[in-house]
């Protein structure tokens, strides 16, 4: 929801906010289910992280994250991958 692709620049990604490259500890909740996640990065609007492939995550699943330092939020996933959200 928040990249684009540029053909004029070689097909990379746009994003609208800036994301910054990160390795923090996190929580996240999701179906009265915690898991702990590893955060790489972060923006004002999105953020990506690692968890147990067994967790997995449907795509429009409302979640709870907590990371190490911020106030908790509610999140909408729009991608899981591979263990990857």
């Amino acid at each position: 929801a928040f990249t684009d692709s540029d053909p004029a620049a070689g097909g990379c990604e746009l994003r609208r906010f800036m994301r910054h490259n990160i390795k923090a500890q996190g929580i996240l909740r999701y179906a009265r289910t915690r898991h702990a996640v590893t955060f790489e990065d972060l923006s004002e609007q999105g953020c990506q992280f690692r968890l147990p492939l067994q967790a997995g995550l449907p795509v429009g699943a409302t979640v709870s994250i907590a990371v190490e330092g911020l106030s908790p939020f509610v999140a909408t996933v729009r991608w899981y991958r591979n263990g990857w959200a």
